[in-house]
């Protein structure tokens, strides 16, 4: 599903990635570049604006990271608000499979445990 999803957006204009995210959770690791939330909904909103303006009538904001989803879904609201009729969708790759959602759950639950009791893994 995901590859032919992939081929179709490469192929429409105004496919673009935003490379800078909402990553303070990895604030830890050397060389963390993020964002505020916030500068992230007025970016993809802004953008969107601009697509609008173009004649854009459809847009599909395609998240790849779990701590964008908070900003992403905002800035969806904020569009829809500002302008109806544009259809605007989200979609995280990491829920548009079964089996990638399982691999990463059994991930998450681990990670998730080990933080506060490592030994009970």
């Amino acid at each position: 599903m995901l590859g032919s999803c992939k081929e179709s957006l490469c192929k429409n204009r105004g496919s673009r990635n935003l490379t800078y995210g909402c990553s303070q959770s990895h604030g830890g690791f050397p060389g963390t570049l993020s964002i505020r939330p916030e500068t992230m909904i007025r970016m993809i909103r802004d953008i969107v604006e601009w697509l609008y303006r173009s004649g854009i009538r459809k847009v599909l904001l395609l998240n790849g990271h779990i701590g964008n989803w908070g900003p992403i879904y905002s800035a969806r609201e904020n569009i829809r608000y500002d302008f109806p009729d544009l259809q605007v969708r989200v979609l995280d790759w990491f829920a548009s499979d079964p089996q990638i959602a399982a691999q990463i759950g059994k991930h998450s639950k681990t990670s998730v445990r080990t933080q506060p009791l490592p030994t009970t893994i």
